[in-house]
């Protein structure tokens, strides 16, 4: 059932990176939008250098480089927007947005997506596991069913009680994945589309996802 959405203002503006920036490889996410709208982070190469996350808050004209994120990969935002997640040396981290030490929390690789839940847990792909926003041991959140082991694209639904992810039988194939829903306490699950991946859930209560051209 759709639920009543608030209009809100639309924005649309255009970014363009400085000279000799450009975003690391599409294959991993290399854009997010902060919740609140205030900030963009991305992922780019500048030069020779490794590529890093730049934040570039969109009241500015210009990004910065945050420090200690070299090699850092598929960025997400917290939920009150003051954190940023990352991929980066085979670990998941998490860094102010005002900056500061990096913090590690958990040995993660990056290819897959997470999500940051509002009760303070984070979804971690192919792992199907969950990992407190402080760190420590990696806790189970999905379970494989029949036809699907890896778990990707993982999004906590509003409230954090239930997970969205695209589900495949082998890592490699994702074109004909299973769009699936999963309680967080109970593990109830329901199959939702099958044929599609990256699925985002929509504030008018719409199920997002893509699929390959036939």
């Amino acid at each position: 059932m759709s639920r009543p959405v608030t209009t809100q203002p639309v924005s649309r503006l255009t970014i363009a990176l400085p000279p000799g920036q450009r975003l690391a490889a599409l294959e991993q996410p290399a854009i997010a939008i902060s919740p609140d709208g205030k900030n963009l982070v991305y992922v780019a190469i500048d030069g020779s250098s490794p590529q890093q996350l730049y934040l570039r808050p969109l009241d500015a004209l210009e990004a910065r480089p945050i420090a200690g994120t070299e090699g850092a990969a598929s960025p997400f935002f917290s939920p009150d927007s003051h954190w940023i997640g990352f991929f980066a040396g085979g670990k998941l981290k998490k860094v102010s947005v005002d900056g500061g030490p990096v913090a590690t929390l958990a040995n993660a690789s990056s290819s897959g997506g997470a999500s940051w839940s509002s009760h303070g847990r984070i979804a971690v792909h192919l792992l199907r596991l969950q990992v407190s926003q402080e760190g420590g041991t990696p806790q189970p959140l999905t379970s494989a069913g029949k036809t699907d082991v890896f778990h990707r694209w993982p999004e906590f639904l509003p409230g954090g009680t239930a997970v969205l992810f695209a589900g495949s039988p082998t890592n490699a194939v994702w074109n004909n994945s299973q769009v699936a829903v999963e309680r967080v306490e109970g593990g109830q699950r329901t199959n939702l589309a099958q044929g599609g991946t990256q699925p985002k859930y929509a504030a008018s209560g719409h199920l997002l996802y893509a699929r390959a051209a036939p």
